[in-house]
């Protein structure tokens, strides 16, 4: 009688006798079960240098690019949408997985394997989500046409199902097997079998201390076997461990070593190790010169960058986009939308390239103060989103606002000193004899700089204590309380000084005496609670950044990764939170100000920030007596009573009014 086992799991569980029978994956069917495909791949993902090299250099540069969404307007113009199920979904496609690693896995796949499949979970009044099924788990199932009819998942235990591919993602390579595809990993295969063998003789002989090839040779008689059988003896234990421990061969009786011919680089295959790493690139499609396998030919770095994303990648771009676009009309159905790879963010040269490029194009300038002030992390300042064209350069004039002649300046009477008013100047309120103005913007000087140093030593110490600590595998690596008792001291320690200052000069603005009209204390209770809130959102955000780079598991993760969040913190937090919490602390000093020194007879007028939310936008202009809430629930922009999700990150600030006339 014979008895059918459908899985590898099934067969295993049948053998009940002592002999210990060892299964590859007992989840996978034995009719769907293919061994050159499931444990070649792996293996040589573990062995082959040149194969990992490759494909991972295709994946992480791939991964590295934003999907963005876009909306068609019209032939000639387009929209990015940033919100939305299908933006979430990009931008966060499985729980607990940043995209770059989701998106490098499912290209790997596809390199590695010539087929990857995506499931698109839909997640109740929760962001749909991406399922990645392993290539060992599932196949395609296709009609005589090799078109996809239904895509078998096994799950651990064995058991399969056919799902509809509308579900899912996919992408399959060429082949003539029923719609597998072929894995270049097949095609390799003879080749990568060749290292494999020459890497196996180099530690062979390794192993032996080098030893090689040699004879000896007598001329007398052996005097009786016993002398030939001990000489014999000897050979072999000079060639099971003289050598190895750098002993020398005995030789006696006119005996004589004969050495083959052998040097060390006998045993070195540089060269045949950079023909496989070039054929394993060519079966690729990436030039060697991409990594370092050949001596590049490329002029520049913007020759790199063309070669790299347009000739090299551009084909897998081209295939991820086409995988990805299925989800428009998964997600959001009859809208004009599409999904496009960003890759002109990697083709971009550096900024003085581009600067350069613009200008002589454009002949005119082509940013304003506060987009170049946001390139450094800085922030935007009043009046500076006006482009300034200097007085040498007209429109369809002179090629280049660099350009420093003056053949098209006007005759002055007076000398002109190049002196630009500083930004306090600028902001300071016009002339009005029927009103006195206050731009909270105004106050802040340098507190700004300060509030990035303070935030910046906060990030050091942190990572001081931290990383140690995760090194050590230590369970309580994260001390909450210490790290927000520490930050909102340091905050309020800054906030009661600056504050001070800012709520005099406001005073004096107004037209009052600060030693009369502004009372620092009635502000110290206030601050307290602020500096509290904010010390909380900046520590909780660290402490989720450090959790997504650990990963799943604490403890068997690098602190690496986690280096990288404190670095960044201090590099981009640091000066963002910096000019959000300053621009908070003047809106208040302003707002108190004017509460404190004309009651009741002033007005705030909300003005939006750089990068505002949509619901910030939509309140530029909105003006309210000073003792009263904005739209949004808020006293002031900054105002820490609706939690992070309102003023997190916010820069926007206030203007102060006080009619002079009854």
């Amino acid at each position: 009688m014979s008895t059918v086992f459908q899985t590898l799991g099934a067969l295993a569980a049948h053998n009940t006798g002592n002999t210990v029978l060892d299964v590859v994956d007992p989840g996978v069917p034995l009719v769907d079960y293919d061994a050159t495909d499931v444990t070649s791949v792996q293996a040589v993902w573990k062995t082959q240098p040149a194969v990992r090299k490759v494909t991972s250099f295709i994946a992480s540069n791939i991964a590295s690019i934003p999907l963005h969404v876009y909306k068609r307007v019209d032939d000639t113009d387009r929209q990015r949408v940033t919100e939305g199920p299908l933006s979430d979904l990009l931008s966060d496609p499985t729980p607990r997985m940043g995209a770059y690693r989701f998106w490098e896995r499912a290209i790997l796949d596809m390199l590695l394997y010539d087929r990857c499949a995506l499931m698109v979970v839909p997640a109740g009044n929760e962001p749909a989500q991406l399922v990645r099924i392993p290539p060992r788990r599932f196949k395609f199932v296709s009609d005589g046409l090799d078109r996809v009819t239904a895509i078998r998942v096994s799950n651990g235990k064995g058991e399969t199902e056919d799902l509809d591919p509308e579900r899912f993602l996919f992408d399959v390579g060429y082949s003539q097997s029923n719609g597998k595809g072929l894995s270049p990993i097949t095609t390799l295969s003879a080749l990568l079998k060749e290292a494999s063998e020459a890497v196996a003789y180099r530690r062979a002989i390794m192993e032996r201390a080098a030893q090689h090839s040699a004879w000896v040779s007598r001329e007398a008689a052996w005097p009786d076997r016993n002398a030939r059988a001990n000489f014999l003896e000897s050979l072999r234990a000079f060639q099971r461990d003289g050598g190895r421990s750098g002993g020398t061969m005995l030789l006696d009786e006119g005996m004589e070593w004969h050495d083959r011919e052998f040097k060390p680089t006998d045993i070195s295959d540089l060269e045949s190790r950079t023909l496989t790493n070039i054929e394993v690139a060519g079966a690729y499609h990436i030039a060697p010169e991409l990594l370092g396998d050949r001596p590049g030919t490329y002029s520049n770095m913007a020759a790199h960058r063309q070669a790299l994303y347009r000739d090299a990648l551009g084909p897998y771009i081209a295939a991820w986009e086409q995988m990805v676009a299925p989800l428009v009309d998964m997600l959001q159905p009859g809208q004009k939308l599409y999904i496009e790879p960003f890759v002109d963010a990697k083709l971009r040269g550096s900024f003085e390239e581009r600067a350069s490029i613009m200008q002589t194009a454009t002949g005119a300038p082509w940013m304003t103060r506060n987009e170049a002030r946001a390139k450094d992390n800085l922030p935007a300042v009043p009046d500076g989103d006006e482009l300034i064209v200097p007085l040498n350069v007209l429109v369809g004039g002179q090629a280049s606002p660099t350009d420093s002649g003056t053949q098209n300046e006007e005759p002055t009477s007076e000398p002109d000193h190049g002196e630009e008013p500083s930004d306090l100047d600028s902001a300071k309120p016009k002339a009005d004899p029927q009103t006195r103005q206050i731009k909270a913007r105004s106050l802040e000087g340098n507190w700004v700089k300060k509030a990035e140093e303070l935030l910046s030593k906060h990030y050091d110490r942190q990572k001081r204590a931290i990383l140690p600590a995760l090194g050590a595998k230590a369970p309580q690596w994260w001390d909450r309380d210490r790290w927000n008792r520490e930050l909102a001291d340091d905050l309020y320690a800054l906030a009661s000084t600056c504050v001070d200052q800012m709520g005099a000069d406001a005073c004096r603005q107004l037209g009052f005496d600060p030693s009369e009209d502004w009372d620092r204390d009635r502000t110290l209770n206030y601050l307290k609670a602020v500096t509290k809130a904010r010390a909380k959102w900046v520590n909780d955000a660290t402490y989720r950044q450090i959790k997504a780079a650990l990963g799943h598991d604490p403890e068997e993760s690098s602190p690496t990764p986690v280096a990288d969040v404190f670095e960044r913190a201090k590099d981009q937090r640091a000066a963002a939170g910096g000019a959000a919490f300053i621009a908070a602390m003047s809106s208040f000093s302003a707002a108190e100000a004017a509460k404190q020194a004309a009651p009741g007879r002033t007005t705030k007028t909300w003005v939006t920030g750089r990068n505002p939310r949509p619901t910030h936008l939509a309140m530029n202009g909105e003006t309210v007596p000073t003792g009263s809430l904005f739209s949004n629930g808020l006293t002031w922009p900054g105002d820490p009573s609706r939690g992070p999700d309102e003023c997190a990150g916010c820069n926007c600030s206030i203007n102060i009014e006080l009619p002079l006339t009854p």
